[in-house]
């Protein structure tokens, strides 16, 4: 259902209890440039989607979730362009130091 919702552009459910799976479909929000869901109860994987398929997000905030597996958020970012990403125990930003994108300014 939710990605019906193609012409939006910012999505923050930042501290709203959500529970599940963060859905595949999300990916499909190809205007999204903001995507906050941080400090929820979300389990499972991020979808590997998100990634290359979201080429006009700006800002990624999963923090605070419990889902599983290994994520690179300075991999993650050089696939999306994201300026400001927020991973489980992960916070990087494109002003970091340590960190070289080839993305296009935003």
């Amino acid at each position: 259902e939710i990605g019906q919702l193609v012409e939006m552009k910012s999505l923050s459910l930042r501290s709203n209890s959500l529970t599940g799976t963060i859905p595949s479909e999300i990916a499909s929000l190809h205007k999204l440039t903001y995507l906050r869901l941080a400090s929820n109860r979300l389990t499972g994987t991020i979808p590997s989607e998100i990634g290359p398929q979201m080429t006009l997000l700006k800002e990624l905030k999963l923090q605070g979730n419990a889902f599983i597996g290994s994520y690179r958020c300075p991999e993650f970012i050089k696939v999306c362009c994201v300026s400001c990403c927020e991973f489980p125990d992960t916070s990087v930003s494109k002003d970091d130091e340590n960190f070289n994108s080839p993305c296009r300014e935003l």
